[in-house]
C-alpha cells in the first residue's frame, strides 16, 4: 500500500537540509518519491513505508515537521 503524506517543516533552509532530508528517508523506503518545495519549506513524499515512521526519521535527522 502506498500513502501521500505532506510535512511543512520550517527548519529546512537550504539544499544541504533537503540532501540530508532525501538520505534519511530514502535509506528507509528506498522507493519513495520526495517532492520538495524550498522556498515554501514544504516536502511532499509518496511512499509505502508508514506516515509516523516517516515522520520519526525526519524529527531524527534533526528537524521539526508538522504533518499539513
Amino acid at each position: 500500500m502506498t500513502f501521500a503524506i505532506k510535512f511543512y517543516i520550517p527548519d529546512m533552509t537550504c539544499n544541504h537540509c533537503v540532501k540530508t532530508l532525501t538520505s534519511a528517508i530514502q535509506d528507509k523506503d528506498q522507493n519513495a518519491q520526495l517532492e520538495i518545495d524550498l522556498a515554501k519549506h514544504e516536502l511532499t513524499i509518496q511512499g509505502t513505508s508508514n506516515p509516523s515512521l516517516i515522520e520519526e526519521i525526519i524529527k531524527e535527522a534533526g528537524f521539526t515537521p508538522q504533518q499539513i
